[in-house]
This record gives structure tokens, C-alpha cells and sequence, in this order.
């Protein structure tokens, strides 16, 4: 992960998924129905979370799903669809700008589909930690892993 050089780092490992992320950050697992997600708190307003989903839903339905809730609480929401390389391939991410308590927030979508599960990302942030945590989380992402042939399947 690339970070600021003097930040201790740390490597979540459970659940068929590691990422690294900052050791000051707290560590949250929840597990609600059939899916868990664990959450990491910046000690900001901002987190990153992964729900991880054993049922496998396509990745462009999770995305799909959660666009139309974030639109129905925020109709003057602007969004774009990208890609970010996750274990050497392509995931589908969405990143949504919106205004919440007059403050401009972001969110960061991405869902990717293993042979056992569907992994889906969410980080949040508001405008002031922007230049703060968008690399950040982007780099927690990118570190992501999937156990040892739990293969990506491409949709």
C-alpha cells in the first residue's frame, strides 16, 4: 500500500479476504443475515467497509441496488462509472458525489465476484478529507486479496 511513509500499517486476514489499512483505524465486523462486513473507522467522518456476500450476486446488481437507494435520498446526486484493478483485474466501481448536510460527500463503489463470494466495497468521505483519504482508501482497495484460488470471475 502506498501511504504516508510514517504510517504504521497493519493486514486485516479473515472471512477469505486481507487488506492492509492504517493500525490507528478501528476495525468493525457486523454480521447481518448471511453477509458480513467489516468496516474501518478513520477517527473522521469517513470509513471504508466490505460487505462480503456468499449468496454472489452480480456485481452490477449490488452497484445497481445501492445507486438507486443513495438516488432515492439524494435525487441531485452526480455519479460516474470507472474500473479500479483489483487482483489483477478489472472491478466495476461508481463513484457518487452528493450533498448532505451542506456538505459535498463522495462515496466509492466497487463489487467484484469471486468463485465463492461477491465482495462489495464502500467508502465514504466529505470534501475537507478528500485529499486525505480518497488515496488512502483507493491504495485499501487495491490491497485487497481473496484466499488462495478464490478466483475473480469476470461479468
Amino acid at each position: 500500500m502506498s501511504t504516508d511513509q510514517h504510517m504504521e500499517l497493519t493486514r486485516y486476514e479473515n472471512h477469505g479476504i486481507a487488506f492492509e489499512y492504517p493500525a490507528a483505524w478501528e476495525v468493525d465486523e457486523d454480521m447481518a443475515a448471511d453477509t458480513m462486513t467489516i468496516t474501518l473507522q478513520t477517527g473522521q467522518t469517513g470509513f471504508w467497509s466490505i460487505s462480503i456476500m456468499p449468496d454472489r450476486p452480480r456485481p452490477e446488481d449490488v452497484l445497481h441496488a445501492t445507486l438507486a437507494a443513495f438516488e432515492e435520498s439524494y435525487p441531485e446526486l452526480e455519479h460516474t462509472r470507472g474500473h479500479l484493478a483489483c487482483q489483477g483485474h478489472q472491478a466495476i466501481t461508481e463513484e457518487i458525489n452528493f450533498v448532505c448536510h451542506d456538505l459535498t460527500n463522495t462515496a466509492l463503489l466497487l463489487a467484484v465476484r469471486t468463485g465463492r463470494i461477491t465482495a462489495f466495497v464502500l467508502a465514504q468521505y466529505y470534501d475537507q478529507e478528500e485529499e486525505e483519504l480518497k488515496p488512502l482508501f483507493q491504495a485499501i482497495t487495491r490491497s485487497l486479496t481473496f484466499d488462495p484460488g478464490d478466483d475473480i470471475i469476470l461479468s
